[in-house]
């Protein structure tokens, strides 16, 4: 059995996405034999426009936030994550800009994540 306590000590930001990566990262760092890892991007949607890694004040402001775990070998969507049941103005077309934006932003998360156990194992 693996347990992994996340505790946030102090937040500007949704923690979801903090956390998701925090364990995906504390797996990597373990050693352990894992096929893929989770990279999460949190954003915040606010009269069709994104914020992605939204701030406290940005996600009070919005009407609602959204985050988007990806996987590490094909980038795809493996889990989507909304504050409220109904995310008002999130449309379909919106919802794939968040997918695509969010990918974006995922890509360099992963590039940290091999870099961080190419120096740890090596």
């Amino acid at each position: 059995m693996i347990q992994i306590i996340v505790q946030e000590l102090e937040s500007h930001s949704p923690i979801i996405s903090l956390a998701i990566n925090a364990i995906s990262a504390a797996l990597l760092d373990s050693g352990l034999s894992i096929k893929r890892s989770v990279a999460a991007v949190t954003m915040a949607v606010k009269d069709s426009k994104v914020k992605v890694n939204p701030t406290d004040e940005h996600v009070q402001e919005s009407t609602g936030t959204l985050t988007i775990v990806y996987d590490s070998i094909t980038h795809n969507t493996c889990g989507i994550h909304t504050d409220k049941v109904f995310l008002p103005g999130l449309t379909s077309n919106l919802l794939r800009e968040c997918i695509v934006l969010g990918r974006q932003h995922a890509l360099p998360i992963f590039k940290l994540y091999r870099e961080t156990c190419t120096e740890t194992f090596h």
